[in-house]
């Protein structure tokens, strides 16, 4: 028997940083779209985030982009992000930490859409040091807001959880 792919044809917005935009550094968006048939829009913003600036915030809570008829909407999150004050995974929208961010994007799509929604964690957590970016071990905790890369990870996971959207670890196991 062969399996059918019910994503074929249909229509991906992906939201993100450099990591999601192909026209610099967004390798996986290219792949996935291809992997899966979709119809790809890219929506990736290089050095963009949700809470430090939140240009991304912006394009995901704007309906005149078109994602009205989007099947799947990912938002791939935090890599720019990570010396924001973060909050906790119960901050409504209103409130602006990343958390708050997150929840009022999540919201946001759920209410103006009909689409699957997918939080990616960003595959790379580098954290910014005075000199440089440098890899980390996982115990290294952001100065700014005394979290780890773990830390933030997990708050990710639990506002995916708490408003019901999958979320994908790919930071944590995307290698």
């Amino acid at each position: 028997s062969s399996s059918e792919n019910h994503w074929e044809g249909k229509t991906w917005y992906a939201y993100g940083t450099s990591i999601t935009n192909t026209t610099n550094e967004g390798r996986y968006a290219t792949y996935l779209a291809k992997l899966g048939g979709f119809v790809h829009v890219n929506k990736g913003i290089s050095g963009g985030g949700i809470c430090s600036n939140k240009n991304i915030k912006n394009a995901i809570m704007n309906i005149t982009d078109g994602k009205l008829n989007a099947d799947l909407i990912t938002l791939e999150v935090t890599a720019n992000d990570g010396s924001c004050d973060w909050g906790t995974i119960y901050d409504s929208e209103d409130t602006d930490t990343f958390c708050g961010n997150l929840t009022a994007c999540i919201k946001y799509l759920q209410e103006n859409t009909n689409a699957q929604i997918v939080v990616l964690s960003s595959p790379v957590m580098i954290e910014t040091t005075m000199n440089s970016n440098v890899w980390t071990p996982p115990e290294y905790k952001n100065p700014s807001n005394g979290l780890t890369r773990y830390d933030k990870n997990r708050l990710v996971e639990d506002v995916c959880r708490l408003h019901c959207v999958y979320y994908i670890p790919l930071g944590e196991c995307g290698g």
